[in-house]
């Protein structure tokens, strides 16, 4: 049960990783502001290739795509998950994680595999910080919100890394990339997703953390608002966000075909958007 007190915050299962351990600032600033750090896409290349694994491995046994992998088939690719709010222990705070994976499998024994795709040759040291996001997407997958995604039993977690080694032109007009998969099992231990969650609770409920001098966006911010402060005859804004209708969460202002218009800080996770007014 909640109080009055009680704060709910909707958090993406990515932000839990590099965004979380790299600037407490800007997780803070974009779980309970709303204001995000300027959007860094993936370079093009990287998202066609992941589209085309997981339609290529779409209801293939996983014997077919690699022996590493535990015995099963692909039965899910690139679905939405949302969990039940999530209380955390001595803290007014209750989490809903939300997010978007890559594959999942139904194992022989009937349970399930969650696998995120990778480019590139495996960082251990990146491993503890991946693991985050899968746990997040096994805890909504176990423990999903009212209408999402779910399933049994999530038995293990890991990385499928391509790791590109030799290109090949075949005339006319084509080139293939060769490499090996890489499986790289990872841990599945709740309890590292719980302390996860209570670092994210001490934040969220303190004092705005310092600006991050490793951060180039806090950086950037203060160097920034400096000149806007002691620019002659300026009075700073503040604009208020809507409330995203889908998910709850804060919205930020985008501009689109038809001019700007407010979507939600979850996307691509939720889609919610409303109309500038």
């Amino acid at each position: 049960m909640t109080t009055a007190t009680s704060q709910a915050f909707t958090i993406a299962a990515s932000d839990l990783t590099f965004l979380l351990e790299g600037c407490p600032r800007c997780f803070v600033l974009k779980v309970k502001h709303g204001v995000r750090q300027p959007s860094m896409p993936l370079p093009t290349i990287f998202t066609i290739l992941a589209g085309l694994q997981k339609d290529y491995y779409s209801g293939l046994r996983t014997e077919q795509i690699s022996p590493e992998l535990p015995p099963g088939i692909v039965v899910f690719g690139e679905k939405s998950v949302r969990s039940k709010p999530i209380p955390i222990p001595e803290s007014s705070v209750t989490f809903t994680l939300i997010g978007r994976f890559d594959i999942v499998l139904r194992l022989d024994d009937g349970t399930y595999a969650v696998i995120d795709f990778k480019t590139g040759r495996p960082h251990p040291e990146k491993s503890d910080i991946y693991e985050r996001q899968l746990l997040a997407y096994a805890y909504a997958l176990e423990h999903p919100a009212e209408d999402a995604m779910g399933v049994q039993r999530v038995s293990h977690i890991g990385l499928l890394y391509f790791v590109p080694q030799a290109v090949r032109v075949d005339p006319p007009s084509r080139q293939t990339v060769n490499g090996d998969l890489k499986w790289v099992p990872l841990e599945k231990d709740y309890g590292r997703l719980y302390s996860t969650l209570s670092k994210a609770a001490r934040l969220l409920t303190g004092p705005l953390p310092a600006s991050n001098s490793d951060c180039e966006w806090c950086r950037y911010g203060d160097l920034y608002a400096d000149r806007l402060v002691n620019a002659p005859g300026v009075r700073p804004v503040r604009i208020v966000p809507p409330r995203c209708p889908r998910c709850g969460g804060e919205m930020q202002l985008r501009r689109g075909s038809y001019g700007p218009f407010w979507g939600c800080i979850n996307y691509p996770a939720c889609t919610g958007t409303r109309p500038r007014t």
